[in-house]
């Protein structure tokens, strides 16, 4: 009679893990049977957001006649606004009109450069990063009537998902049978950390930019993770400057003028909560971790 029973009981699971992966299968042509042309939509936000720029930044100058060039697109990521004839420009002012325009829904991270289109020189440029706000320097200073190109690049760009009624209910099917799959696999004790090597003392979560020690939990931004990781893996070891300006900054085409040095100094207060651990400074060389209670 045992037998039995054990026979049915694993019926009744097989026939449940089906039901899931039916479902699954079910979830997944519900995504896939309608296509939202989102990309285009997305572009032409971007156009419209950088036209808009333009138009304001002539209307600063009390200029109603010129009209404002065609956006040209250099890349998936950077997109160029020219001014055909002088004009003098406020940092102020572009900033200020640039962050009414680049919202966080249309670009987190941007990075807006100023062109002297006779000496084909930067001239100014400044990161607009919504998630890290900081003050934008260099600003107060008016920049002489000259012919001007104004490049932006968006380093991240949102994808926008509109979803139908089908896709909605797709993810409802998705959600459920996650839920059924972990609540028939077998139970684990304690708590797994979000590292492979779980013998740190502490945790840096990377997924959600957190350094989490003794049950206290500090956020980090994108960069200050990126710089920590890099000490982390050379610990006791002198990282150059230019190696990390390099890794955070220029692999990914990243310009910016924020010095290193400022996440590094809030980089040393986040990473107190740790005993012993510091970011040491060699003078024109470079930076090294010391974590005494760290043991890889």
């Amino acid at each position: 009679m045992t037998v039995k029973k054990d026979i049915i009981f694993l019926n009744i699971l097989i026939f449940r893990h089906l039901l899931v992966a039916i479902t699954c299968i079910i979830s997944f042509a519900s995504f896939k049977s309608v296509e939202v042309p989102t990309d285009d939509l997305y572009q032409q936000r971007l156009i419209l957001a950088l036209r808009s720029i333009g138009h304001d930044l002539l209307i600063s100058q009390h200029n109603l006649t010129t009209p404002v060039s065609p956006v040209q697109q250099l890349s998936d990521s950077t997109f160029r606004l020219v001014f055909d004839k002088e004009i003098a420009i406020d940092p102020d002012s572009l900033v200020s009109i640039t962050m009414r325009h680049l919202t966080s829904d249309i670009s987190k991270l941007s990075v807006i450069s100023v062109i002297e289109n006779h000496t084909n020189e930067l001239v100014y440029g400044f990161e607009i990063d919504h998630e890290d706000q900081q003050p934008i320097p260099c600003i107060g200073r008016i920049l002489p009537k000259s012919i001007y190109t104004i490049d932006v690049n968006f380093y991240t760009q949102p994808k926008e998902q509109l979803m139908t009624n089908a896709q909605i209910l797709g993810l409802a099917f998705i959600s459920i049978c996650c839920f059924a799959i972990f609540w028939f696999l077998p139970k684990r004790n304690g708590k797994l950390k979000e590292d492979d090597d779980q013998s740190h003392d502490f945790i840096v979560d990377s997924s959600l930019n957190q350094l989490i020690y003794n049950n206290e939990t500090v956020h980090l931004t994108e960069k200050e993770k990126q710089i920590f990781n890099i000490l982390l893996k050379k610990q006791d070891q002198l990282v150059t400057r230019a190696y990390l300006i390099d890794e955070v900054w220029l692999k990914k085409g990243v310009i910016t003028s924020r010095s290193l040095d400022v996440y590094i100094s809030r980089l040393r207060k986040k990473i107190s909560l740790i005993p012993n651990a510091q970011i040491i400074n060699q003078h024109g060389k470079g930076y090294l971790l010391k974590l005494n209670s760290y043991k890889p």
